[in-house]
């Protein structure tokens, strides 16, 4: 069958920057119906895992779990779980990630918007009410990692040296 694929970046490409924690590609068979959602994790390291889960076309919100495979945080062992639910974009989007560990929830991410028309007057309009949000998410990141090491949570190294996308 036939796979549209429909990409959901989170955060655009500001003067040649783009960093991305997660994009979601949802995959339609070829009669139109919802079959799989691929989750795009990429890390500040510059590593990044696909995750590919398949999906029920007869559900509105899509509830799938996978097991961590990609080091994110240098605070976090790689023995969690991650779950995942989302809505199909249509006029609005929701997602959300809960990161856990047997059934103790560690982390609770959430994202919310609405669909707006491609065009030039958004762009232009997204930018000037954020210009810097690509700088904005990787400082953040790293602003909330400096707070949990000054409270004493302790460093976790890599499990093993990850290979960069697109090296052989």
């Amino acid at each position: 069958p036939r796979v549209r694929y429909f990409s959901l970046p989170v955060v655009p490409r500001v003067f040649g920057f783009v960093f991305n924690p997660i994009s979601l590609y949802f995959c339609h068979d070829a009669s139109g119906a919802l079959s799989a959602i691929v989750y795009e994790v990429n890390n500040t390291f510059g590593d990044r895992h696909a995750y590919v889960l398949p999906a029920d076309a007869e559900k509105a919100v899509q509830v799938q779990a996978t097991r961590k495979a990609l080091h994110v945080s240098p605070f976090m062992d790689m023995d969690h779980d991650y779950d995942f639910a989302v809505h199909e974009p249509g006029d609005r989007f929701t997602l959300r990630i809960q990161v856990r560990r047997g059934d103790e929830v560690w982390l609770t991410i959430g994202f919310s918007g609405e669909r707006v028309d491609f065009t030039d007057r958004a762009l232009l309009g997204a930018w000037l009410s954020h210009p810097l949000v690509t700088l904005k998410v990787v400082m953040a990141i790293h602003w909330e990692a400096l707070k949990i090491w000054l409270k004493g949570v302790g460093y976790r190294p890599r499990p093993h040296a990850a290979r960069k996308p697109g090296a052989a």
